[in-house]
């Protein structure tokens, strides 16, 4: 009786070492994970980062693009406008010559 207790207990202490290194194996996978996850986090940050820079960056360039190109379409008109007086100019300078 007394090495039958003897033997329940040795099988205890042998579960229990088990279970406890079970449990410190997924401990360690925890942190390890943790880890991953806190540097996958970080990398994902400073990608989110970059594209917002970039993002910013081509916002910029097409709002210069849009300024330029409103500007070269004010001057086209300025020129056409000014051109269309010339030629005004021009005929009714010929219509006095040929009417003189």
């Amino acid at each position: 009786r007394l090495r039958a207790r003897h033997c329940e207990q040795d099988l205890l202490n042998k579960e229990r070492e088990v279970w406890t290194h079970r449990m410190q194996s997924l401990e360690a996978l925890c942190q390890k994970l943790t880890i991953e996850e806190v540097s996958a986090l970080a990398e994902r940050a400073r990608l989110d980062e970059e594209c917002a820079e970039k993002i910013s960056k081509l916002k910029e360039s097409n709002r210069k693009a849009t300024a330029a190109a409103k500007t070269s379409m004010v001057e086209a008109r300025s020129d056409l406008a000014e051109a269309q007086v010339k030629a005004r100019a021009s005929e009714r300078e010929e219509a006095l010559l040929e009417a003189v």
